[in-house]
């Protein structure tokens, strides 16, 4: 599919790396083995293995084989390419919370015919295989340097390098190399731009609903999670080289329960399987490197939609329905939404307690006033927040030598995805359909709400694509071959930038809304002082160790859905909490007790904790329960959580003797999750 007329080669499955497998499974990537003759470059590879899950079929693929001999690319050139002037090239790193995704999904046709540019896009190691690692950043257990991690971004690097070495064969100019990408994508563009491993690979970036300074793209608790995967595949060792020679040992016939591992803490909203701090491809915290001017030289896009967090940032929050009478959104559940966002222990008050008062209307009596703030909240806090400070800090130290800075809004009148509430202008990944076009919705009508598109939908699509195709050409996304509307205003004055909807199309002079007269976005100095002051916040918090879990295993906080909230200060909701003789506790600490609770009432324990820490489940417990006041509904709970513990068992006994088939094993694991979201809302 391209525009009506219009023709372009495209070349699929073209190998950039040696297959990362056996003594290669988790070590940076290799260039490829040479080829004679002609290579079939007219079918996709298989995806890089990940798991296709049914609670997100937005990034799941219909079908595909995937496995770990993924790293593979795809090139779309518009035919009649000069040869004597070489066409810029766009490098789309795909999103998917760094569990899901494939290239074959983002075809690159459209957005190559319609911008006159060389689209590439490719695959990288995704979940435990792309971002399994032995370091520790926080300082609160002792990490090493047996397994750095970050696999998925040197996968992107040797992409890059694949493209600067060949891209030329294909008319591509390699000094004129844009990578973007969206989501998780967009974190890994931002992430490139600030790291030392990619100088040279490419000149301008654009980060799509992605930020590698949000707390949803960095994990500071890798360790722990080598040594949930030691106990899950009974490795029997806290040994991190012993644990990654068993990992390399795993069958492959078990590598779709790798992509599970992924897919559950992603949705369990758990620390999970993300880049780290490893000191050579992320060199310390990604809002301190763009403070101190890494990747400046870069010309930089960056943006969100306007309701990015929609749909699920709080799922427990926001219905997912059309009719927004009945979105229900609680006090209760609204602080237990914060506490898995920050990730806090109970007394960690303070910052959250601003975000109450930051945010008055989340605690308003009107329903969906609620719920319009907690989505506001939600997008400021993943998306527009970090979008904003690293454009912010990218603008002010670029300024005299360094690339150009666009920040940019996008506040379409709908949303393409089906199953949002009609209110919702601008959801995660909008942005992205507009670049991809209807051929990206065509595979996937299924999941999208507004097929076929109207005119309106076709003339966003080619606005779009000509400010972005404009800054691969140019560097700036009002110059270029393509005319636009409105000229967008480079983020010089960090007040200023652009707002795209509607009103681009049918009042080209006006970007904000219909209520506003404005050609841009004015950034009030209270949201300024808004976003700024929780990014400093949450720095401050990392800095201190306060956002980081307790104890090793960072699956612990999957407690906190289980704790009872008690009421303070009148109708303000209090973060989640447990009494003890001892005071309050926090979720990681009220676990072991309550998991004593439960090991006396079903007289059992485990073989592998799976989930929890093997010491929690120690010998020798109390007869009495170590926390006294606990009531029956909250006691209920635990024992519900211990019957997915059970399921979870069951799962870990099935992979040690491989006795079952591996779909009884995700039938396990989605009914645990499926349970799991049943037990009581807070």
């Amino acid at each position: 599919m391209a525009l009506v007329g219009t023709v372009y080669d495209e070349f699929l499955g073209v190998p950039f790396a040696t297959p990362p497998v056996g003594a290669l499974r988790w070590e940076k990537p290799t260039p490829p083995e040479s080829w004679e003759g002609v290579r079939d470059a007219t079918t996709y590879s298989i995806h890089c293995t990940h798991f296709l899950s049914a609670f997100y079929p937005l990034l799941a693929l219909a079908s595909g084989e995937h496995g770990e001999d993924c790293l593979y690319m795809n090139v779309w050139v518009p035919q009649g390419v000069d040869q004597i002037e070489s066409m810029p090239v766009m490098v789309f790193y795909y999103g998917g919370a760094f569990i899901l995704g494939t290239g074959e999904m983002y075809p690159g046709s459209l957005l190559a015919t319609q911008g006159d540019v060389i689209v590439v896009n490719f695959n990288y190691r995704l979940s435990t295989l792309g971002w399994l690692s032995s370091v520790m950043y926080n300082g609160l257990m002792k990490g090493d340097d047996v397994l750095p991690g970050n696999y998925g971004l040197w996968d992107a690097r040797a992409a890059l390098q694949w493209v600067q070495q060949n891209i030329a064969q294909f008319g591509g100019d390699p000094s004129r190399v844009t990578i973007f990408g969206q989501s998780a994508g967009g974190s890994m563009v931002s992430h490139s731009v600030i790291s030392p491993q990619f100088d040279g690979l490419f000149q301008r970036a654009i980060a799509i609903s992605g930020a590698s300074s949000s707390f949803f793209s960095l994990t500071r608790q890798a360790k722990g999670n080598l040594l949930m995967m030691s106990d899950i595949f009974s490795c029997n060792s806290t040994d991190s080289q012993e644990i990654v020679d068993c990992l390399r040992g795993i069958d492959d016939d078990m590598l779709d329960f790798w992509g599970i591992i992924g897919d559950i803490a992603f949705r369990e909203r758990l620390p999970g399987f993300l880049p780290t701090i490893d000191g050579e491809m992320v060199l310390g915290e990604p809002a301190e490197m763009f403070a101190q001017g890494y990747g400046k030289n870069i010309d930089f896009i960056t943006g969100s939609t306007y309701h990015d967090a929609a749909g699920f940032i709080f799922r427990n929050v926001l219905a997912r329905r059309n009719n927004e009478d009945n979105i229900a959104a609680t006090p209760e559940s609204l602080d237990a939404s914060l506490n898995f966002f920050f990730n806090f222990a109970v007394n960690n008050r303070e910052l959250v307690d601003t975000v109450y008062d930051l945010y008055p209307d989340l605690i308003t009596d009107d329903n969906m006033t609620r719920t319009l703030t907690a989505t506001e909240f939600g997008t400021d806090m993943v998306f527009r927040g970090p979008s904003f400070y690293e454009a912010t800090e990218h603008a002010r130290n670029s300024q005299e030598d360094g690339g150009s800075t666009y920040h940019y809004e996008y506040h379409f009148g709908h949303t393409f995805l089906a199953g949002h509430p009609d209110w919702v202008t601008g959801s995660h990944v909008d942005d992205l359909y507009t670049v991809f076009g209807d051929v990206f919705l065509r595979q996937y009508r299924q999941l999208f709400l507004r097929l076929p598109w109207t005119t309106q939908d076709y003339q966003v699509n080619s606005v779009w694509t000509s400010y972005l195709s404009n800054f691969a050409h140019t560097g700036n996304p009002s110059d270029g071959p393509h005319e636009v509307p409105v000229s967008w205003p480079e983020f010089i004055d960090v007040s200023i930038a652009l707002q795209f909807c509607e009103d681009i199309v049918t009042r080209p002079a006006n970007f904000a809304p219909p209520s506003k007269d404005a050609n841009t976005e004015t950034v009030t100095d209270h949201q300024s002082e808004i976003i700024m002051y929780i990014t400093g916040a949450i720095l401050h918090k990392l800095k201190s160790g306060m956002l980081a879990l307790i104890e090793v295993m960072t699956w612990m906080s999957s407690i906190k859905g289980l704790i009872s909230h008690e009421k303070k200060k009148g109708p303000r909701p209090s973060l989640i909490a447990v009494k003890s003789r001892g005071g309050l506790l926090t979720p990681v600490e009220a676990l072991e007790p309550l998991m004593r609770i439960a090991y006396q009432k079903f007289k059992t324990g485990l073989k592998s904790a799976g989930l929890f820490s093997a010491k929690v489940m120690a010998t020798g417990l109390p007869e009495e329960s170590s926390i006294s006041d606990l009531d029956d509904r909250v006691t209920n709970n635990i024992m519900r959580l211990f019957h997915e513990i059970m399921c979870h068992h069951e799962c870990l006994l099935f992979l040690e003797k491989k006795k079952k088939k591996l779909y009884r094993q995700r039938k396990c694991f989605a009914s645990q999750v499926r349970r799991q979201e049943n037990i009581i809302d807070l």
